[in-house]
């Protein structure tokens, strides 16, 4: 899977509408600015960098779990609540 980083200077403010207009497949931001799209049902959550599950988030598998290196964080990764499987399942591969 190729990555490609796409600076939001006003992070979740530009990034989320991106996201949900489908003009990215992943985004990486703070679960602040998502609850209330993920709590709608109009995003989901992948995974957390993290070496652990939060207590927060309990249901989103850790980087760790997954077999990527320790990066710590609270940012999830999130996705567009119709992405395929199949893309979701390539963020799950380090």
């Amino acid at each position: 899977m190729e990555v490609i980083e796409i600076p939001y200077v006003k992070g979740g403010t530009d990034l989320l509408p991106a996201l949900l207009g489908g003009h990215l497949d992943a985004a990486y931001v703070e679960y602040v600015s998502a609850k209330s799209l993920i709590e709608s049902g109009k995003l989901d959550s992948c995974l957390t960098f993290s070496n652990q599950r939060y207590t927060v988030t309990p249901d989103i598998p850790c980087a760790t779990e997954l077999g990527y290196e320790t990066i710590v964080t609270y940012n999830p990764v999130y996705v567009h609540k119709d992405t395929p499987e199949i893309l979701r399942k390539l963020l799950w591969k380090p």
